[in-house]
């Protein structure tokens, strides 16, 4: 989640209260949220919270969450896939998909994606009426390098804040009385009814009292993200800038996917899935960043990664089993591909790392000879 500063108080006031004056106030704790009232509302909505994960030209891979707002659009942060090369998001125990973005509005860091293929889940509704201070809310979404869906229960403690985000002063933010975790950004705080109060983008100072230094989140208001929706629903996918290193002619085809179903096995599929996705549309840059920095070494930095994949296109991939200590996972994996040498199945164990909360492939090990595809 990103962080933000507020205009006013940033400038008067160190602790960035909501409003300064020569006499602070008693610092608070958030009032405890009754969680029995949202368990049926989070088993409801739950599913139809989107973990995405984009790779960049040149830097990292960026992580976040998003709002399935019609079957094959999905709200999120800018900042989640702004500048992306490729988008690729997931829900619940579905495999993942890739998605366009639509459209993107700094000023408010709203985004929307398209799905390159209809998502079998409930849509989300937004908030029509007006969101009143003390509504109670679950925020869901995905922080840095988890596979499960994370609710935070809070309250909504003010709709007309103001605050910096992305270097230009937004208004009437919704502010959400909980600390988040990085990887939220582009998920929804939803009421008792599960309807969407708003989508959580960034972190901010606490305020009405808080600790300053425990963060409040700030979140846009679904009359905005209405908006959004309604202006860039039926835009065609804006085609993003190709980065240096790209194939002019990549192979052509999709990949096809199966794994067990389990919650660790999903955000490493996930990981594995787009790089092989990324692999056959030719973006060698991008495609690079989904390594560690071992395993780039080892492959001889990002030439010798072209020289890998040049021509090379995944065709299936298979994930058998899924281990994670710490750190660090372990996927048996089976992937067939095609190339100059033809049809190929070769079976490996490579190993995923969790860096800045992204997993990482690093070491592939073939487990036994290839053999040719039957």
């Amino acid at each position: 989640m990103r962080r933000s500063t507020s205009g006013l108080g940033a400038v008067l006031c160190a602790t960035l209260f909501s409003g300064c004056s020569l006499f602070f106030p008693a610092l608070r704790s958030p009032t405890p949220v009754d969680a029995a009232p949202f368990a049926p509302v989070v088993e409801r909505t739950g599913g139809s919270v989107a973990k995405l994960l984009s790779t960049t030209c040149g830097g990292a891979p960026i992580a976040g969450s998003g709002i399935v707002v019609a079957p094959d659009l999905v709200l999120t942060a800018v900042h989640v896939v702004g500048g992306a090369r490729q988008v690729s998001l997931r829900v619940a125990d579905a495999a993942p998909v890739l998605a366009d973005v639509v459209g993107i509005d700094p000023a408010k860091d709203t985004a929307l994606v398209r799905t390159e293929t209809a998502l079998d889940v409930p849509v989300l509704g937004l908030a029509t009426d007006a969101t009143a201070p003390g509504t109670t809310v679950a925020a869901l979404g995905y922080p840095l390098g988890e596979s499960v869906l994370r609710t935070e229960f809070a309250r909504i403690t003010s709709v007309t804040d103001s605050a910096i985000v992305n270097g230009g002063p937004v208004q009437d933010l919704v502010t959400v009385d909980a600390t988040l975790r990085p990887g939220s950004s582009g998920g929804p705080a939803v009421d008792v009814q599960g309807t969407v109060r708003g989508m959580v983008v960034a972190a901010i100072g606490g305020r009405g009292g808080r600790d300053s230094a425990q963060t409040v989140a700030l979140a846009i208001p679904p009359a905005s993200l209405a908006r959004s929706v309604a202006e860039w629903r039926d835009r065609s996918a804006a085609t993003p800038a190709a980065c240096t290193g790209d194939a002019s002619s990549p192979p052509a085809g999709g990949l096809r996917l199966a794994w067990a179903t389990d919650a660790d096995a999903a955000e490493f599929v996930h990981t594995l899935w787009l790089l092989g996705r990324s692999i056959n549309a030719g973006q060698v840059q991008s495609s690079y960043q989904l390594l560690t920095s071992q395993r780039r070494t080892t492959e001889g930095g990002q030439d010798g990664w072209a020289a890998t994949v040049a021509a090379q296109r995944w065709t299936e991939l298979e994930v058998l089993t899924a281990a994670h200590t710490g750190n660090t996972a372990t996927v048996h994996v089976r992937l067939r591909t095609e190339g100059d040498g033809g049809c190929r199945v070769q079976a490996s164990d490579i190993t995923l790392e969790l860096v800045s909360g992204t997993w990482l492939v690093g070491a592939d090990e073939p487990a036994g000879d290839a053999t040719a595809c039957g």
